[in-house]
């Protein structure tokens, strides 16, 4: 009876066929392998270390400044942080995309903006209920009011509308016409990201010169000497890796302003698509 009973129970247990003990272990084999050949070819494109710490001393000093707003400093000081956790971020993933720091960096970016056009902002920002600041100073507020500042048409909009988006399109389940091909070059996909993270830490440190000009009228002293170096070698070499993947006009073209209803081709892409009717 203890053997029919022990019999029943394994056929109760037993896996439909195909499906094998250890996927799990299997799938993270293969996630690390991927990574050790992503970091074996970071390999050949130094200095990243040196450009992110380029950033970081640029964001530092500039929150060290003098009679600088409380949250001013705050900012800066959650931008450098921001930075740091993105690039560990970016490393621990195999196969990073876009992280949610660089929208982060980008939110503080375009905050530093609107105040430095409007230092009075600050504080409304500061003690606005919840509610009210994502109201005035959510990401589509801030972007329209740099738009208008620049004088720019309201059927043209910054490339930022759609970097914004596209920083969150991967939390979002695809259906399998726009799952992204698999890069040619193992670290393709780290390298963008890594470029991106830097690229919107850059930003922050041009609106935060702005505003703390704007805000305390003198900047730290030897700000405009920091060294820039090892940035400009990183990005070069990356974007010769980039033009490799897209076209130099498409490159461009991330970086204009364009038609609210168009956003530009991606790389894989012939022709450009159009753009959801909502705007963020």
């Amino acid at each position: 009876m203890a053997a029919k009973r022990g019999s029943a129970r394994a056929r109760r247990h037993a896996r439909p066929e195909g499906v094998r003990k250890g996927d799990l272990l299997r799938g993270l084999a293969a996630r690390r392998k991927l990574h050790n050949e992503q970091r074996a070819a970071l390999s050949g494109f130094p200095p990243i270390v040196e450009a992110y710490d380029e950033i970081l001393t640029q964001i530092r000093t500039l929150a060290s400044t003098a009679e600088l707003h409380p949250e001013i400093v705050h900012l800066l000081n959650v931008a450098a942080a921001t930075t740091i956790s993105g690039f560990d971020h970016i490393m621990a993933v195999p196969a990073p995309h876009d992280v949610e720091e660089s929208r982060m960096l980008m939110e503080i970016d375009f905050l530093l903006r609107d105040f430095a056009a409007t230092p009075i902002g600050i504080d409304d920002w500061a003690t606005a209920e919840d509610f009210q600041r994502q109201r005035r100073f959510g990401f589509g507020q801030l972007r329209t009011r740099e738009e208008r500042r620049r004088g720019m048409p309201d059927d043209v909009v910054l490339p930022e509308r759609d970097q914004w988006a596209t920083h969150s399109v991967h939390s979002h389940p695809l259906p399998s016409k726009d799952v992204e091909p698999a890069p040619s070059h193992p670290s393709f996909s780290l390298l963008a990201s890594l470029t991106d993270l830097l690229d919107h830490a850059r930003n922050v440190t041009f609106s935060g010169r702005t505003v703390v000009l704007s805000v305390a009228g003198v900047l730290p002293p030897g700000y405009d000497e920091l060294p820039n170096t090892a940035g400009f070698e990183f990005r070069s070499k990356v974007s010769w890796l980039l033009e490799s993947h897209i076209p130099s006009e498409d490159m461009i073209a991330l970086y204009d302003p364009r038609p609210k209803k168009q956003t530009p081709a991606k790389y894989w892409q012939d022709e450009p698509r159009s753009a959801e009717s909502g705007d963020s």
